[in-house]
């Protein structure tokens, strides 16, 4: 995700975004079940000082690799994504998994759900006190985006990146249209083709 938004970035084909020296250090791996949230490439303190040096600029990426519990006590990787709005001072995670109402037992994905974005609003709340932290999904109350065309086949990663796309080419748009947008225009068709032009951009085809 971080590599195509900076592939994007130097083309002059995004803007107003800031990125790590290396983009990919601007992850965080998140291990449920044993309630843990580090990033996934650098020491903590090296990570939130670049984090801090990246909010001179309106929006910062941060890409998120959840480790999800499944069934017989397997872990599964998920994808999801975070724009830093240090204009607005929002902190904004999109989960393609959808809104959830209420929690459920430890391995269903209700639960997953909801501690994932707990352990991420307590992460936060300590480095950026002041900073708002919103689920943009929650703005759509219905079924979640990657189940609408995906059955666990990695559409995390596709719609993630869209998100954070849109968010960034859309900086006056309010987050609640944005949602409605991509939740009422973006088919399996549409997706596929971006799907497509990651991995074209990604490979320099074009």
């Amino acid at each position: 995700i971080l590599n195509f938004l900076y592939k994007l970035h130097n083309e002059n084909i995004i803007k107003n975004v800031s990125f790590f020296s290396r983009p990919d250090d601007a992850t965080l791996e998140i291990d449920i079940m044993n309630k843990k949230i580090n990033p996934l490439y650098l020491k903590n303190n090296i990570f939130l000082k670049k984090l801090k040096q990246c909010l001179n600029n309106k929006f910062t990426p941060i890409s998120i690799r959840s480790l999800l519990p499944i069934k017989k006590k397997n872990i599964e990787s998920h994808a999801n994504i975070i724009i830093i709005d240090s204009e607005l001072k929002n902190i904004e995670i999109f989960e393609p998994h959808g809104y959830k109402q209420k929690y459920s037992d430890t391995y269903e994905s209700v639960s997953k759900y909801h501690n994932k974005i707990f352990l991420l609003k307590k992460y936060f709340r300590k480095i950026l006190p002041k900073y708002r932290f919103i689920n943009v999904v929650n703005y759509i109350k219905s079924i979640s985006f990657q189940s609408k065309y995906d059955a666990r086949s990695g559409y995390c990663v596709t719609w993630s990146t869209l998100y954070a796309h849109y968010r960034i080419i859309n900086p006056k748009i309010k987050i609640s249209e944005l949602m409605k947008y991509l939740h009422k225009k973006i088919n399996k068709n549409l997706l596929l083709r971006y799907s497509r032009y990651i991995e074209d951009k990604l490979k320099n085809k074009i």
